[in-house]
């Protein structure tokens, strides 16, 4: 089988799977960070910020994480996200519904909090804090 350079295998007994610069594998750590398909899912998440900010019910926010799933899967070649089952030592492509909810919680990770009102204390008289009447003698 005549694989191009852009493709890596990763062996995984009995079968060999190649990885497409459109892979996502699934996880966390400097491994699968510095994978190209990783690299351009995040540049795909980046890309979707805006929109899934601006969404402002789960079914929107959910539509965001669809649409970089589907982008995913129409590259070509195809791109998979795959994750290795321990158990059998096979690498598995997750589907649409679990790579979404990866998305979904990417997304969620990269968005910065709303911004919180702050409230400035400035600090108070002696006379202030008893109501403004004056001290007894």
């Amino acid at each position: 089988m005549n694989h191009s350079n852009s493709m890596m295998s990763l062996n995984s007994h009995p079968h060999t799977i190649y990885i497409s610069n459109n892979d996502i594998i699934c996880g966390k750590g400097p491994v699968t960070n510095n994978m190209v398909g990783n690299r351009r899912y995040c540049v795909l998440v980046d890309l979707h910020m805006h929109a899934f900010k601006k969404a402002v019910s789960k079914i929107e926010r959910e539509t965001v994480a669809r649409s970089i799933v589907h982008t995913v899967r129409q590259s070509v070649p195809s791109g998979k996200f795959l994750m290795l089952d321990v158990d059998s030592g096979l690498w598995t492509d997750v589907g649409d519904d679990k790579a979404t909810a990866n998305t979904l919680k990417e997304l969620s990770v990269r968005s910065p909090p709303a911004p919180t009102q702050i409230r400035l204390v400035t600090p108070r008289t002696a006379r202030e804090r008893r109501g403004g009447l004056p001290r007894a003698a």
